[in-house]
């Protein structure tokens, strides 16, 4: 997997900023850009946004990497890493978030662009996204992690 950072092309309210960079596919990938991103948290949180389908197999890899987190039907949200659904997130704000699997979130849903949505705005300060392979076109617009824009400066 792949880490890229939100510019051009994303959603009015999904705030820019690098979160954390991953090199290699899969969970482990996933797993490794949350370590890298939860050791840069502070006293913030960090939620990591993953499709309903790849729940188990990806919260299970992150718990693995980062013991302090949380995972499952009802997480205990003031952990400071939390593995959730777009379903799970809706509604809430972390001052982190990953997006892991952005396109199993689009395929798993007749709604999967507003659940993509949905995922892409719950950070109030840093969003990263975590891909294998291309990213969505809808993503388009993003760039990778060693090319990224501070929020607030201009794109070139």
């Amino acid at each position: 997997m792949t880490a890229s950072t939100c510019a051009a092309g994303v959603p009015d309210g999904a705030p820019a900023g690098l979160v954390a960079e991953a090199a290699d596919a899969g969970a482990a990938g996933l797993a490794d850009a949350t370590k890298q991103a939860a050791a840069g948290l502070g006293d913030g949180r960090l939620a990591v946004i993953v499709p309903a389908a790849r729940l188990r197999e990806l919260g299970q890899a992150i718990s693995s990497a980062v013991p302090e987190s949380a995972v499952g039907e009802q997480p205990e949200l003031e952990r400071p890493v939390v593995v959730l659904t777009v379903g799970q997130a809706k509604g809430l704000e972390f001052d982190s978030v990953l997006i892991g699997d952005p396109a199993g979130i689009l395929a798993e849903s007749p709604r999967g662009l507003n659940d993509l949505y949905v995922a892409l705005t719950r950070a109030t300060q840093h969003l990263g996204v975590v891909h294998a392979g291309d990213l969505p076109n809808v993503l388009g617009g993003l760039r990778p992690a060693g090319e990224a824009v501070p929020a607030g400066q201009p794109s070139a």
